[in-house]
């Protein structure tokens, strides 16, 4: 007597017929002047077929007891072939008087399956099944060791010269500046630290509006149109000071530059006011905090209105 077991569950019919075929990948090479020889491999993978019956109205008297109509198993086949994932087949042979002869026991994985339906066979469903074999596997991590050897020196080549120690540069004085002083910014300063402001029209004198609190020498500085951007030190040079000594005058009231109005006119925003003054709409909130007596929504402003630019 034969029982088929896939992936736990048992056919309701015995099938008639077993094909278990195991390929050689062997190799026949042809060398000079000795002949052909075999290059012994791996065997190949093991392919197992059959077909299965799977009744469609009850069980016979030499099928299982548990009857399941043929769509059940279908179900399970086509899951195994979508899952990924290897099943265990097992062929269990036992006389008629009991006695246990041996058994087929692999891991496989469901090749490919023909569902076959023919008038001879009633309402019966015949599946033609095809099995391979899944050996387990795992990666496996190699470590490799080398040291590099350092190169030969030619015997014959002279020896180097000591190259002479450098003498220690200067140190640099520091600017220590505060907000208020009056800077010139070098020639050739960039925006520092990826800071996105305005670009600055160089060679000019700007008042420092922010020292940096992180620990960084980092100062914004402000120009007479309120255009900022960010600057390290040594970009920057104090107005009226020596090379050691930082600028502590700030800017009297009087001399500082008065702040624009602009009256608005049909069609402007806060955004397209920003945009005119700073050259950056998302600033409208600058001329918003400094115009709350006028303005009750930034989103709403009147023709007329003479607002603060700041």
């Amino acid at each position: 007597m034969y029982s088929f077991y896939l992936d736990g569950w048992k056919f309701p019919q015995t099938p008639e017929k077993l094909t278990v075929n195991i390929k050689g990948k062997n190799k026949a090479v042809t060398l000079v002047n000795d002949g052909e020889i075999n290059v012994l491999k791996t065997p190949g993978l093991t392919e197992i077929s059959f077909d299965a019956t799977f009744p469609m109205l009850g069980p016979y008297s030499f099928t299982t007891k548990a009857f399941k109509r043929p769509d059940y198993y279908l179900g399970r086949l086509e899951a195994m072939m979508t899952r990924k994932k290897a099943s265990q087949f097992i062929v269990s042979r036992v006389t008629p008087a009991g006695k246990l002869l041996f058994n087929t026991n692999i891991k496989v994985a469901v090749e490919e399956y023909s569902i076959i339906e023919k008038a001879t066979d009633g309402l019966d469903v015949t599946v033609s099944i095809k099995l391979k074999q899944c050996p387990a596997f795992s990666t496996k991590t190699v470590k490799v060791k080398y040291t590099l050897k350092p190169a030969a020196t030619p015997k014959t080549a002279p020896k180097p010269a000591p190259s002479p120690t450098p003498s220690p540069a200067p140190a640099k004085a520091q600017v220590r500046l505060k907000v208020g002083d009056m800077v010139r910014i070098n020639s050739g300063a960039r925006d520092y630290n990826g800071v996105k402001m305005q670009s600055f029209v160089f060679n000019g004198t700007y008042r420092v509006d922010q020292v940096g609190t992180t620990g960084k020498p980092d100062y914004i500085v402000l120009d007479s149109k309120g255009i900022c951007s960010a600057f390290h030190e040594k970009d920057l040079t104090p107005v009226n000071s020596s090379k050691t000594v930082s600028t502590t005058a700030n800017r009297s009231a009087e001399s500082a530059p008065s702040a624009k109005t602009h009256k608005v006119v049909k069609g402007d925003t806060l955004w397209g006011i920003a945009k005119k003054y700073y050259n950056d709409g998302s600033q409208y909130k600058k001329i918003y905090n400094a115009n709350k007596d006028k303005i009750k929504d930034p989103n709403k402003i009147y023709t007329g209105q003479v607002l603060t630019i700041p």
